[in-house]
Formats: structure tokens, sequence, C-alpha cells
């Protein structure tokens, strides 16, 4: 283990362009892969409203400060764009891949530094991160990066490692609250190597840093985290343990299995390979910092689900722990090898993960989410289907937020869409998975596919049969009014599903307008039995005269009496819209 590095220009050129190469790839999946759901939903509840500030926005784990701060700044300059909203995440891989050569080049062997080289740069999770608008991307980097910055300042306790240390503990913080335990254990052993080793003006300066860039935003996160915990944001993952949760959906995503033997065996030889490199590395304990970091991690979780009962993460929540895991193997190994040299060759199975990533390589989707990005002709094709109707669409769960925003990037009329009932006589297209559903799926007609995740759409061999039963007009209006109604009638409440279709004209002068379609069916008592809440921002957050059309399905609810059907415009800004026609339909017998 190499205290002080010392890498050949050759070495150092050929980590130049094997960080080039990935990156290319990385800003190429960027560019073309479709964005998913979170994506999108981080489009419609902070980027588009403009309200990603803590306490000024909704309480949701999908707000990634960082990531929302600078998707909204890439909207404000590019509109809807796949590249512009996840520069942040591409851009934080050159700091990732600062700090992995920094982490490799302290290891004394040249093939396992190149085996722990080429796994964390193509490391099959990791590389996807760093090509979505998510913060998990920029979380691992400024994680990773903070780590080789800790080492150093802990070998030359200078005032601007210091900075570099906390300015990336900050940036890794506020990309994704994660880690805030350990985040106060990297603070700890910053504070105790300023004050003990620092001298003068600079433990003065240094300290006052801490304070500021340190312990202020680390109080901040653990008071949001509570809160967000009590408002029930922390709801992914589970509480059956730190290896059958983490451990094993880490695995699924480094390997292809998650499989509780794999698991164990995974987390029993990062924690003896944790172990052993930091009692062959005591001497240099600066080295031992990422490993003490892993652990601490760890640890936290661990009394966090027993004590809090906060969930144990999942996949990209726990990415984190990847390079920390691959550092500790890393270092066990070249421990090792430094007397024994052909143990160097336990480094070889790192180069799995590469392989892998190799094998997996593709520009259309995301392995995490494998089903929720649907392709531009797939989404032309819907909305050629639906030019001149208006037809009722249902896809595979957590599709229809990014088919609304890919259709809207490109200049399309988003579709609105439902989850996927294959019995109902309602639905004109559906996207179902496999060509099996799609060629057995009665009345219905394949139209479109996509031959890498096996995605179908189909469409109704005949258009859905109505009969029109109620047809109204409701006149224009203007002014920050916060409610519309379009229906408020006790008639047809019988045993029948019906259609309505609204279209009219909406202008708020191109601002943003928080805008809601509700249903509410209400009892004899006159409380609400049935409640349904459509969003129209999801469609066109901006309006200037263009039509809303709009299509629900009301179903049948017993002891229903009244049925009330209205537009909320939540914000009460000003706006212009109508007249609009809302028609009550019925499929014909």
């Amino acid at each position: 283990m190499n205290l002080r590095p010392s890498i050949s220009p050759t070495e150092r050129r050929l980590f130049l362009l094997l960080a080039a190469v990935t990156w290319a790839y990385i800003i190429a999946r960027a560019v073309l892969v479709p964005w998913v759901n979170d994506e999108a939903l981080t489009y419609m509840l902070y980027v588009e409203p403009g309200r990603f500030l803590p306490y000024a926005s909704p309480w949701d784990a999908n707000n990634h400060f960082l990531n929302s701060a600078l998707m909204s700044l890439a909207y404000e300059w590019t509109g809807l764009n796949h590249l512009g909203s996840r520069l942040g995440n591409v851009l934080a891989f050159v700091a990732y891949a600062w700090a992995v050569f920094r982490l490799g080049e302290r290891i004394s062997s040249r093939l396992v530094r190149w085996c722990f080289w080429a796994s964390l740069m193509l490391c099959p999770l990791l590389i996807e991160l760093f090509s979505l608008a998510r913060g998990y991307g920029m979380a691992v980097a400024f994680w990773l990066a903070a780590t080789a910055w800790l080492v150093r300042f802990a070998e030359q306790p200078r005032l601007g490692g210091m900075l570099w240390a906390l300015g990336s503990l900050l940036l890794a913080d506020l990309a994704v609250m994660m880690a805030v335990p350990v985040y106060g254990v990297a603070l700890s052993i910053v504070l105790v190597i300023g004050v003990r080793r620092m001298r003068g003006w600079q433990r003065m300066a240094g300290v006052l840093s801490w304070l500021v860039l340190g312990a202020a935003p680390f109080l901040f996160s653990v008071q949001y985290g509570l809160e967000l915990r009590e408002r029930g944001g922390y709801f992914i993952g589970g509480l059956d343990g730190f290896v059958p949760i983490t451990v094993s959906s880490l695995m699924q995503q480094l390997v292809g299995s998650d499989a509780m033997g794999i698991s164990w065996v995974s987390a029993i030889l990062v924690g003896a390979s944790a172990a052993y490199a930091a009692i062959s590395c005591r001497r240099k304990w600066a080295i031992t910092i990422p490993i003490l970091l892993l652990g601490a991690d760890v640890a936290s979780r661990v009394c966090m689900a027993r004590i809090l009962e906060v969930n144990y993460p999942i996949d990209r929540a726990a990415a984190h722990l990847v390079p920390w895991a691959l550092v500790s193997i890393a270092y066990a190994i070249d421990a090792v090898a430094s007397s024994r040299h052909l143990a160097a060759l336990a480094a070889v199975p790192l180069l799995a993960l590469p392989v892998r990533t190799a094998l997996c390589a593709n520009l259309n989707e995301t392995a995490l989410w494998t089903y929720q990005s649907p392709p531009e002709h797939m989404v032309r094709r819907v909305a050629s289907a639906l030019k001149d109707r208006m037809d009722l669409m249902s896809s595979p769960p957590h599709m229809h937020l990014s088919m609304a925003l890919e259709s809207r990037r490109l200049g399309l009329e988003a579709p609105r869409v439902e989850g996927d009932e294959p019995l109902s006589p309602w639905l004109g297209l559906r996207i179902v998975q496999g060509r099996e559903a799609a060629s057995t799926a009665a009345g219905f007609h394949i139209i479109d596919s996509v031959a890498h995740n096996g995605l179908y759409l189909i469409e109704r061999d005949a258009p859905v049969p109505l009969v029109a039963e109620l047809r109204s007009t409701i006149g224009p209006w203007s002014g920050t009014k916060e409610f519309k109604e379009f229906l408020n009638s006790d008639t047809l409440m019988d045993a029948h599903d019906r259609i309505m279709d609204i279209t009219g004209p909406i202008d708020s002068d191109g601002e943003y307008v928080d805008l809601t379609v509700n249903v509410t069916i209400q009892g004899p008592d006159g409380g609400d039995v049935y409640y349904e809440r459509y969003n129209v921002s999801l469609l066109r957050p901006r309006w200037n005269g263009e039509s809303l059309r709009l299509r629900l399905h009301i179903p049948p609810v017993p002891h229903g009496v009244n049925r009330k059907i209205y537009i909320w415009n939540i914000g009460r800004q000003p706006l212009r819209a109508g007249p609009f026609t809302v028609t009550l339909q019925r499929l014909a017998q």
C-alpha cells in the first residue's frame, strides 16, 4: 500500500482514456435514454412549478435538492431536454473519476490497481446513475471525492484540503440526504484532525469553516430528515435486515442476482476485507478512512432500523456503499500481495463488474426501471393514434409520467395514461408486456413494439361504442377563481360506467398554473364516497390558448346520489378559460 503514490505517465494517460470512454457512454445515455418515472415526477412536483427549496416545496423523498436546483436551471435555459436535465450528474462523473484515480493510485500492485479502477469506472449500477436526472449519481461522486479529500487532509492537514473535504461532504448531502449519520462521522474526523494538527490562524479559520460548512448543514439535515420521516417520506426499502434488503438489492444490480447466498457471501467478503485492510494499514491510518466510513454507515443503518424503524435502503439509495466496499476489497488484496505477489490475482474477479456493464450496455433504458422509458417511436405512434379522437389509454405501472413528459418534449399532445385493466371496455390503446399478452388481447391489434424490452402498443379494432346522454356548455371565465364546476347533478346515478369528455381552451399567458380536474360522488349524508383527481398540469403546465382535451372514466358507486366534477386552480393563478364542452356518455348496448 502506497502512502506516497507514484503512477507512471503511461498509466495516467491510460486512465484518462478509460475515463473519457466511460464519460462518452454516460453522455450518450443522458442524451438518448427516455426519462423514467422518478425523473418525470421531479419535473412535475418541483421543476415546472419552480418550488424545490426545503420547507417551501412538497414533502417527498423525490426532492433531491441539488438535482432539483440544477434541473430547474437547465429547464429555464433549455426547456424540456434530456441532457440538460441530467447535466449535473454527467458533470459529477468528473469528480468521481478523479476520486477513483486518487484512491486507486495508493495500491502498490499494478494488477490490483487496474482491476480496482476498471471495476469502479465501469460499475453496472453506478454508471447508469450518472446519466439520470436524480441525485444519486452526484451523491456517489461527492461522497467518493470527500473520501479522497479526507485521506489527503489526514496526511496533510491544511486549510485547503479541509475546505475541499467540507465542500464535497456538503454537496454529497445536498445531492441526496441518504447518509446523514455517516455525514456526522466524516465531520467529526475533519474536526479532530483540524483541531489536533492545524496551528494558528489556519486552525481558527478551519473551525469557523467547519461550523458554517459542516455543523450547520448537518443539523439542518438531521432536522429535515426526521420531519420527512414523520411525514412518511422514507417508504422505499424495508426492515427485514441489512443483507436481505440493502445487500441483496445491490447484488441484483451488480451481478444480476439477489440470491441470499450470494448476498451473504458478498457481505462477509467485504466485512473480512475491511477488517484485514484496516489492520494491515493501521500504521497508515489515513488510508483506512474509506473503511471507517463504510463501517460507520452500516452500523448507523442497523441502529436506525432497530431504534427508529427507518427502512434499510435499496440499490440506488445505497449506491455510495459500493465504492467503499470495492476500496476495502482492493486494499486488502494489495496488502496480501505486498508479500505474496500471486495474491494479486484475487483482484481479477472484480473485472466481472465491467464485463457485465459491457454485456448490458444500451442506449434505450435504465436497468433499475426497465419498463418506464417509452421510446420515441412509440410516443409518436401514440400521438398519431390519438390525433383525431379521444381515447383512454393504459400502460404498465409507472410509465404514465414519463409518457406525458416525452410527448411534450417532442412537441406532441400528452396523453393521459391509466393503469392497465385488460378487461376494461373503455380502453382504446394499451401498452402491454410480452407478445403473448399483445396477441391474445381480444378485440385489439398490434400497432407498435419495442424489441429490447418486449413492450407492445395495441389498438382496439373498432372505436369504443358510446352513446351521449348529457351535453352542456360551460361559458368562459377569467380571473383567479379557485373552483369552476363542470357538472353538479343527481341525474344518471345508476349502475353504469360512464365516460366524460371535457374540451375547451385555457390561457395562463404562458405562466405555470397548477390545475386539476376533480371528480367526487357524494352519498346520502353528503359525504364523499368516491374521489378522483386528474392532474391537468402534467398534460401541459403552461397554457397559451391551447385546447384541453380530457377523457375521464367515472365508475358506478354504490349509494352515490350526486356527482360533482370541477376544475381546481390550486394556486389561484390568473387565467382565462372556456367555453368548455362537457359530454357524458355510456357504453352502447
